[in-house]
């Protein structure tokens, strides 16, 4: 969200059904750094966080092809939203970009997975007309991800 664009790739539609929309929405809207052992806690992944993230990846797809490991499928159905949505303070973040994550999240999860992700690459292509956009990408590119930008809101 300080790049002034709405997670891609399936991100908006994919991470509640993988951790549940309580936890996704905050997270989504306020990109929080998860830890490793949060996410398994919350079961968003197993075991113990890896010294070699990358050689424990491999292992885990080994282990999958072989049999030996089975992935629970991500499930493509529909969710129920919470009739009252989670508070969720975004602090510098752009609310133009809020706007457009919060109706990509209500209207993409209330359908299934193919049509939420087809919401979301439409949400997506919405930030590029926002001002907002330019800005956290201009900010992005002159001073890092640790400088929050001063977006307008627009």
């Amino acid at each position: 969200m300080n790049l002034g664009i709405i997670p891609g790739y399936g991100g908006t539609q994919r991470l509640p059904r993988l951790i549940g929309v309580e936890r996704a929405w905050e997270l989504l809207r306020t990109g929080r750094t998860v830890r490793a052992k949060e996410a398994c806690a919350w079961g968003w992944a197993d075991g113990e966080p890896a010294t070699d993230p990358v050689a424990a990846a491999k292992a885990l797809v080994r282990a999958h092809e072989s049999g030996a490991r089975k992935l629970a499928p991500l499930s493509e159905s529909p969710l129920a939203l919470p009739a009252v949505r989670p508070k969720v303070d975004i602090g510098h973040r752009s609310l133009a970009i809020d706007a457009i994550l919060v109706d990509v999240l209500e209207r993409g999860l209330e359908r299934p997975l193919s049509e939420g992700l087809a919401i979301e690459a439409k949400g997506f292509a919405r930030c590029r007309a926002t001002v907002d956009m330019d800005i956290g990408m201009k900010n992005f590119v002159q001073n890092g991800p640790r400088v929050p930008a001063a977006f307008l809101h627009e």
